[in-house]
């Protein structure tokens, strides 16, 4: 009820400009007067929204883990906001967006980015109780299952670029980087992903 208070004024008082147009005598101009009411309340509701949108605590709701199909749309926002921000960082090792640009905008996708982790976030903040549970479940495996599982590196820079790692320079690449980042060349990772 409360949602239609401020549209049902704005109406009220476009019908009270038209009846004090007509009684006056301006006849020809009421239309055009009721018309410019209502949309100068429009516009004010719209600016008052956005005031208070910006002013507002967030809501009970926007804290609540998602579930379902909402939780499908945080995943697919969360990958595409860690995508601007890493597309927004080789723009500005480019030297294609200055420093104070790079701050702002990074800040801005980082703001939302907390948010919609905090959303998907499904531990409910009991972090050391998973800790102890995936040591406690790592310590029980055999020594030399461990062991077997694991080989060693054949050099430094294997062990520093990982299954990311560029053949020509070795720098690590993100996982989904189909060229290296510093020297261009193409990835091996991409050829066996397409």
């Amino acid at each position: 009820m409360r949602r239609y208070a401020y549209p049902a004024v704005v109406v009220v008082v476009a019908a009270g400009v038209g009846l004090y147009a007509a009684s006056v005598g301006g006849r020809s101009s009421t239309p055009f007067l009721v018309a410019a009411t209502l949309a100068l309340g429009w516009i004010c509701w719209l600016l008052f929204r956005a005031a208070a949108a910006l002013v507002r605590e967030p809501d009970a709701g926007d804290n609540v883990v998602a579930t379902g199909r909402r939780r499908k749309e945080l995943e697919r926002e969360k990958q595409a906001l860690l995508k601007a921000l890493k597309e927004l960082d080789f723009d500005h090792e480019m030297g294609k967006v200055s420093q104070k640009d790079f701050e702002d905008i990074g800040a801005i996708y980082r703001a939302r980015a907390i948010g919609v982790l905090r959303r998907l976030d499904d531990a409910g903040g009991d972090y050391q109780k998973m800790i102890a549970a995936d040591v406690a479940k790592r310590l029980k495996k055999a020594p030399t299952a461990i062991a077997a599982t694991t080989t060693a590196p054949a050099t430094v820079a294997e062990a520093i670029a990982g299954d990311d790692g560029c053949p020509k320079c070795k720098t690590r690449n993100d996982a989904d980087a189909e060229f290296c980042k510093k020297c261009g060349s193409k990835l091996h990772n991409s050829e066996a992903a397409s």
